[in-house]
């Protein structure tokens, strides 16, 4: 019942914007918006800002179609990428809470023919990039195979083939982003649940959560609310960018959502009423990679202090176009997405933080002073 009334009860939020933060914080973070555009050519942009339950700042800028001159907002629902990592991640962690994912059981319960030296990767190694293995889709050595070897593969093959390849580190030893990793632990998530990733993802997150406007699929596939493509700077002038995702590492990419879904599923991890607040603190600690420089994953997340300030912060960057940003002990969520692919302004939602953060602090110590 707590989840179904979710939507209802972060719908009720929405009046709030009118509490929304005074016009020094809404000016600066304008001004920071346009500066970044401008900066990285991003046609449009959508951030929303909540803390503590309160919305702060929800604003589009610019357009979602540069053809049809489509304005941007926080409801327009854009590609975010490897962001989709978060989804993957919390499934994860619902399965445990379920009692039907053990995250360090051996992934030959699943992959029955696993070499030897891959026998101790288990799905937290898989969920952590710290598995160690060959990745396909990173590595020279696939690359270098025949093309028509290649376009004639399956993903078992491509499995099979990283499963195949001598290990590049011990697993738990260190941090290696991965796709192969997150391909294997869909394929464990579908054996568990005995349907496709999407549509589990679909049933325990987007339903429960009111993410109306969440789907999956690349360019190619039809996504209610969603222009087809996005762009990409390229010699000198704006390009068409193509979202190629396949249905078989939608764990590592593919979701399409929009800021204000975005926001409601970080307010749901953060209320504890889509996962349960141990498992959900499990997933955003940093696993304890054997290479402490390694430290900044969790399972699914970013997950580190920030050298700045000191403060924790958990989230996930995607395509250099989707930046999602939640601080759990300040209740600061800050999600940023764009129709730039490669945009690379990956310091945006630190800085809207750091805004916030100033704006709160002298909001608070006026509120002490009787100012």
């Amino acid at each position: 019942m707590k989840l179904k009334l979710f939507a209802v009860a972060f719908a009720a939020l929405m009046p709030l914007a009118a509490q929304a933060a005074d016009d020094t914080l809404e000016a600066s973070i304008d001004a920071l918006a346009a500066r970044t555009m401008a900066e990285k050519h991003i046609p449009g942009l959508a951030i929303r800002v909540v803390h503590d339950g309160k919305l702060l700042f929800d604003k589009g800028f610019g357009v979602e179609s540069v053809e049809r001159q489509v304005p941007m907002t926080t409801d327009s629902v854009l590609p975010i990428a490897s962001v989709s990592k978060i989804f993957a991640g919390t499934t994860a962690m619902l399965l445990v809470q379920d009692g039907k994912l053990d995250l360090d059981a051996r992934i030959s319960g699943w992959f029955p023919d696993v070499p030897a030296d891959k026998a101790a990767i288990t799905p937290r190694h898989l969920l952590s990039h710290s598995h160690g293995m060959e990745d396909y889709y990173h590595s020279e050595r696939f690359k270098a195979l025949p093309e028509e070897e290649r376009a004639a593969m399956t993903t078992d093959d491509r499995i099979r083939w990283s499963l195949n390849q001598p290990l590049n580190t011990s697993p738990g030893e260190t941090f290696s982003y991965s796709l192969v990793g997150y391909v294997m632990l869909q394929q464990i998530i579908e054996q568990i649940e005995g349907k496709p990733y999407q549509q589990v993802v679909r049933e325990r997150i987007f339903v429960p959560v009111g993410m109306a406007s969440a789907a999956y699929g690349g360019s190619d596939v039809i996504v209610p609310g969603r222009f087809p493509l996005i762009y990409v700077w390229k010699d000198g002038a704006l390009a068409y960018h193509h979202s190629d995702f396949a249905g078989d590492d939608f764990t590592a990419a593919g979701a399409n959502v929009s800021v204000a879904d975005s926001v409601k599923f970080l307010t749901a991890l953060a209320d504890g009423s889509l996962l349960s607040p141990n498992l959900r603190d499990e997933m955003w600690r940093a696993y304890d990679f054997e290479s402490v420089g390694s430290r900044f994953y969790g399972l699914g997340w970013f997950s580190y202090k920030r050298r700045k300030d000191g403060r924790f912060v958990v989230g996930h960057e995607g395509g250099g176009s989707s930046w999602l940003l939640y601080l759990p002990e300040e209740k600061l969520a800050v999600v940023a997405l764009s129709n730039m692919s490669g945009a690379r302004a990956d310091t945006l939602p630190h800085e809207i933080s750091y805004l916030v953060l100033d704006y709160l602090a002298q909001t608070h110590a006026k509120a002490g002073s009787g100012g």
